[in-house]
């Protein structure tokens, strides 16, 4: 499968998002998730702008996107959760839920065997944001969206093992496509 995506959306081409950098497992975790918005930017019409710090600890429906590190087992590496309106399909807010108390975190440009590299793990999850899913083709592998993740492995640049244009098409589908709040997860 080249891309797949879901029919709730963004109806601007822009989010703000705030970062709570509460993971002791390492250091500029946000920065790493910065870098990991920033690489969508350069692809993408739809921005994802860095607002600031949060305080928040879990996920919740508070009008702010959020990305923060929880400390239960979510079942999953890291989950993207979406609030959006049914009767339009319109996108209010999504929080990146990285899973703290099952799973070692890393920044380091050679991550240890043991731990998720922050920058690849939000890369794909921010994919969620766009509303694209998870691959699991036996040709998807490479891919960003590919919906198995390992320890040790960096996945840092659209560009490695992702259709650009099938993916990028995409996007501009979905921000350009204008269309009782619901929550929606789409764990990796």
């Amino acid at each position: 499968m080249t891309f797949g995506f879901r029919e709730i959306q963004w109806f601007t081409n822009s989010a703000t998002y705030y970062i709570n950098e509460n993971t002791s497992d390492c250091v500029g975790e946000g920065a790493a998730a910065q870098t990991a918005a920033n690489t969508w930017n350069q692809y993408s019409p739809f921005v994802f702008s860095y607002a600031g710090t949060t305080s928040s600890v879990d996920y919740g429906s508070n009008d702010k996107n959020e990305l923060l590190w929880v400390n239960y087992n979510t079942g999953s590496i890291a989950s993207t959760i979406c609030w959006y309106w049914p009767e339009s399909g319109q996108l209010d807010e999504c929080d990146l839920i990285f899973n703290n108390a099952s799973y070692l975190w890393s920044t380091s440009s050679t991550p240890p065997a043991d731990r998720f590299d922050v920058q690849s793990i939000a890369l794909h999850e921010l994919g969620h944001w766009l509303k694209l899913l998870d691959l699991y083709g036996d040709n998807d592998q490479a891919k960003t969206m590919y919906g198995l993740k390992s320890r040790g492995a960096l996945q840092r640049s659209l560009s490695i093992g992702i259709f650009k244009e099938s993916n990028i098409f995409t996007i501009q589908f979905l921000t350009n496509n204008l269309l009782t709040l619901t929550t929606a997860e789409i764990p990796i």
